[in-house]
């Protein structure tokens, strides 16, 4: 009785307008964006590896990261090792990385705008917000299969999916391990990043070496938050909603 009356709903954001940016996003390299402040849990690590391969496979990519920075010990995801992320920060001095620190939204708005992909390769999110505004100004997001991603990420339509070892409620099977100051849980760890960061880089090219697949995409990821998360329709939804509850 009460499954029947239990309606799913999406939360929502104004849609932005498509305001274009005033140089063309489409340039002589593929332009990724990562924003996150847990850095390591979200996906960082995999960003700069996805970089470091870019450039050693002679792939002119550039990767543009907005975050504090923030991991390591008292994150659920991430080794707790003192010392285990030093070389990760080191690796941020990359010529293909540009790390902004942390910008304020419409700073991040504008940088989806400039990207063709955004990076949520997330070892744990419930959400993931960042990935809605991203695709609401058509910028498509490459995102692991967990948490609500799945829902209306559709994998090579408007955007990108990779694979993540998950348990029955979605969550990374390494999530909340005890062990997570080992050698052995740094090592799940960092081979997780590699294997993310190649496949993401896969995706990209295969991508970019299709005609028209990007274009498609960005329409696609567009359209999809207009579609379910706009908050215009979800005003309305809500207002007759209440009215119903109100008249019963």
């Amino acid at each position: 009785m009460l499954l029947a009356k239990t309606i799913v709903r999406f939360p929502n954001l104004p849609l932005p307008d498509l305001v274009e940016p005033d140089e063309p996003r489409i340039s002589d390299h593929i332009r990724v964006s990562f924003v996150g402040n847990h850095f390591a849990r979200k996906g960082g690590c995999v960003a700069i590896r996805l970089a470091e391969l870019a450039a050693a496979r002679g792939i002119a990519l550039h990767l543009t990261i907005a975050s504090t920075l923030t991991m390591g010990r008292g994150i659920w995801t991430d080794p707790q090792r003192e010392g285990y992320f030093d070389d990760w920060l080191r690796r941020l001095e990359h010529p293909a990385i540009t790390l902004l620190g942390p910008i304020d939204n419409a700073a991040v708005m504008d940088l989806f705008r400039y990207s063709d992909f955004s990076l949520l390769t997330t070892f744990s999110d419930t959400f993931g917000y960042s990935a809605l505004e991203a695709m609401a100004v058509g910028c498509p997001v490459i995102g692991t299969r967990q948490g609500a991603l799945p829902e209306f990420i559709r994998d090579g339509q408007n955007g990108i999916l990779l694979d993540l070892p998950t348990d029955e409620y979605g969550e990374w099977i390494e999530s909340n391990t005890a062990n997570r100051d080992s050698p052995a849980f740094e090592a799940k760890f960092t081979d997780e990043v590699e294997r993310l960061a190649q496949q993401a880089l896969d995706a990209i090219v295969r991508t970019h070496e299709e005609p028209g697949v990007l274009a498609r995409m960005r329409v696609a990821a567009r359209q999809t938050i207009a579609t379910h998360f706009g908050s215009q329709d979800a005003s309305r939804f809500w207002d007759d909603y209440y009215e119903v509850a109100l008249n019963s």
